[in-house]
C-alpha cells in the first residue's frame, strides 16, 4: 500500500515537473530578446531537467521494486544444544546420615556371613589349638608394649579361620590393638569395631595361611 502511494506521489510530481519545464521553454522563446533573463532561465531549465531525469529514475526504481515478489521473513531456527556429559554419573545427593547407615548395614551383613561361615566349619584340633594360643600371646604382648586397656573375651578357631572378641576401656585402645594383631599364623583378617551396652568392643576374623577367604 505504501509503495503504491509513493509511486502515485512521484508520478504526480513528475508530471508537474514536466509541465513546468515545457512552460519555461515557452517562456524562454517569448523572452529571447532579453539576454540576461534568458541566461537565468536557461540555467533554471537545465536544473529542472536534471531534477525531472532523477525523478524518472526513482519512479522506474520504485516501479521495478513494486513488481518484485515479497521476500519471506527470515526464520530463526534454534538447534537443540548437544547434551553435555551424558555418561557422567549423577552427583550423590543422598543424606550423609543415610549413607552412613547403609554402610553400617553392609558391614553388619558381611560379619553375619563370616559368623555363619565359621559356625559351619569343622574344627582342626591341631591348628585351632595352636592358633588360639597364638592370639592370646599376641594380645598379651601388645598390652605389655604399652597398649593397655584391652580384654580378650573370646577366641575360637576352626579349620580355616579364627574369631576373636575384645573389649576396650577407650576408643584409642580399641583402634590401636584391633589394628595391630599380626601373626605368621594368619594371612589377613577383617575387624569390626562397635559399641555394645556402653562398652567398646571389636570382633575380628583372621584367616589361616594358605586358605582362601570364605567371602
Amino acid at each position: 500500500m505504501v509503495r503504491k502511494l509513493l509511486i502515485g506521489l512521484f508520478t504526480v510530481t513528475l508530471a508537474a515537473g514536466i509541465f513546468w519545464v515545457l512552460s519555461q521553454r515557452g517562456s524562454k522563446s517569448r523572452e529571447a530578446d532579453s539576454s540576461s533573463t534568458a541566461v537565468d532561465n536557461g540555467d533554471r531549465v537545465a536544473e529542472l531537467e536534471q531534477e525531472v531525469t532523477r525523478m524518472k529514475q526513482e519512479l522506474q526504481w520504485l516501479s521495478a521494486k513494486s513488481n518484485m515478489p515479497a521476500q519471506p521473513a527470515a526464520q530463526v531456527v534454534t538447534a537443540p544444544l548437544p547434551a553435555q556429559n551424558q555418561d557422567k554419573t549423577p552427583a550423590n545427593t543422598e543424606d550423609p546420615e543415610v549413607t552412613m547407615e547403609k554402610a553400617k548395614q553392609a558391614i553388619a551383613a558381611k560379619f553375619n556371613q563370616l559368623s555363619f561361615a565359621i559356625a559351619r566349619e569343622q574344627r582342626d584340633p591341631a591348628w585351632a589349638g595352636s592358633a588360639e594360643k597364638e592370639l592370646s600371646t599376641v594380645v598379651r604382648q601388645l598390652q605389655e608394649s604399652g597398649m593397655k586397656g584391652a580384654t580378650l573375651l573370646n577366641s575360637e578357631c576352626k579349620s580355616s579361620m579364627c574369631k576373636v572378641d575384645l573389649a576396650y576401656d577407650s576408643a584409642q585402645t580399641q583402634a590401636q590393638i584391633s589394628d595391630s594383631i599380626r601373626s605368621p599364623f594368619f594371612s589377613g583378617g577383617e575387624v569390626r569395631r562397635y559399641e555394645e551396652n556402653g562398652q567398646l568392643r571389636s570382633t575380628a576374623y583372621y584367616y589361616r595361611q594358605g586358605y582362601d577367604r570364605p567371602l
